[in-house]
């Protein structure tokens, strides 16, 4: 009996170390230094979420500072007025233009600023001439004449009004951006340069008591210039330079323009086809608009 036990005890022991054996065969070999899997956490997610936030809003931020393309300038004007042999130079004692353009870019982000091409811009003028007269308080003589014609009567009371259309480059910088300032990413200082070709209009007043022409004998002479239509036009290009400093959508401008025309009379049958050329200069205070 005592043999039997001892053999079930063996067999026991046997059994048990071969599957002990197999046991250890199934169990995998791992190495744990050479797991390198990354696991992405709550606060990674939130991280990743929070930066796409800040690219969108930085996106949108900056789509918001450059959107503003098309301007509208409104000035008041100081204007020389001179002939081209500098027989006549006035000044005017007011003056108003009207700008309207449109910035095309010509680059999609800032290059050290943003670079343009003002396309186009309508440029609107009048300006006003008081009568200047001698000493007498004479400004013309309507006795003078020019052949068959009669002279202008450049020293009255005039209006002068032109338009033309231009085009130039602008360079537009926001000088504060690297503050990261949301309100003061929105001040840009614009410079520019615009060329042109306009039209240009002179209206001459009437006022027969500035008439030198005292002589009844020329009275005719005297009725005929003062009822006369005194109305000149001239074609010719100008030439502008500028700066502003805006925020947002409103800013102030200075501009220096330079114009040259040829002026003609439309009432030909009384004061001929000669042509008179001009030179003006114009310095434009204004405020301006962006859309």
């Amino acid at each position: 009996m005592k043999k039997i036990k001892t053999s079930i005890i063996a067999a026991s022991l046997a059994f048990a170390h071969c599957a002990y054996g197999q046991d250890i065969i199934t169990i995998p070999n791992l190495d744990l230094e050479e797991d390198t899997t990354e696991v992405t956490t709550v606060s990674d997610i939130v991280k990743m979420q929070q930066k796409v936030i800040s690219n969108n809003n930085t996106e949108t931020h900056y789509l918001d500072m450059w959107k503003r393309r098309t301007y509208l300038n409104i000035a008041t004007n100081t204007t020389n007025f001179k002939s081209d042999d500098s027989q006549y130079d006035f000044s005017n004692d007011w003056g108003v233009s009207l700008q309207l353009g449109y910035n095309h870019r010509l680059t999609k982000k800032p290059i050290w600023g943003m670079w343009a091409l003002d396309v186009p811009c309508l440029d609107i003028n009048v300006n006003h001439f008081k009568s200047k007269c001698d000493d007498d308080g004479y400004c013309y003589d309507s006795s003078d004449k020019n052949g068959g014609y009669y002279k202008t009567p450049w020293n009255m009371e005039k209006v002068e009004a032109n338009v033309g259309l231009g085009i130039g480059p602008s360079y537009t910088v926001a000088p504060f951006a690297t503050l990261r300032n949301e309100q003061l990413d929105f001040i840009k200082v614009n410079v520019y340069w615009h060329i042109g070709f306009g039209a240009s209009f002179l209206f001459l007043s009437d006022d027969e008591d500035l008439d030198r022409n005292k002589d009844t004998s020329k009275a005719s002479d005297r009725e005929k210039m003062a009822s006369a239509t005194k109305a000149l036009w001239g074609l010719g290009a100008f030439n502008s330079f500028g700066i502003n400093i805006y925020w947002k959508m409103v800013g102030l401008g200075y501009e220096y323009r330079t114009n040259t025309a040829n002026y003609k009379h439309f009432n030909t049958e009384i004061f001929g086809e000669d042509k008179t050329k001009f030179k003006s200069g114009t310095n434009k205070f204004y405020i301006t608009f962006r859309f």
